[in-house]
């Protein structure tokens, strides 16, 4: 098989395979949910945290930048990206031209357009409900 219709095939079923894996997961029933009141009756809940004086800001390093790019929906939409372009430019590029030319069009697909599109979705996603 051919490099790119590999590429272009794992993403495509890898997308796919996310996009029913996410509608059916909400759907189930799940476990109880884990907050406060499920530490028990010694009250060891997480609010003595906020009063202790911890506070969490988000710090963001070039390693956690990094592992951003390595979750499933970067990989398989840059994949599906480098495939199309790839089989898109068989007849006018050849060699490492043509994977150069394919692997930035796999960047550019998922930058300015699955990712927007991403997180267009999620504004609709509504916040998740706090135990009582």
């Amino acid at each position: 098989m051919d490099l790119y219709l590999t590429a272009f095939a794992l993403g495509a079923v890898g997308l796919i395979a996310m996009a029913f894996s996410g509608l059916g997961r909400h759907s189930r029933g799940g476990a109880a949910p884990h907050g406060n009141a499920s530490h028990g009756p010694a009250g060891h809940g997480h609010a003595g945290h906020a009063a202790a004086g911890h506070t969490h800001t988000s710090h963001v390093s070039a390693s956690s930048r990094f592992l951003s790019l390595m979750s499933p929906r970067v990989l398989f939409s840059v994949s599906l990206g480098l495939g199309t372009a790839g089989l898109a430019l068989r007849p006018v590029l050849g060699g490492s031209i043509r994977f150069a030319a394919a692997l930035t069009a796999g960047i550019v697909f998922e930058r300015f357009l699955v990712t927007p599109l991403w997180n267009f979705l999620f504004r609709f996603a509504s916040t998740p409900a706090l135990p009582l």
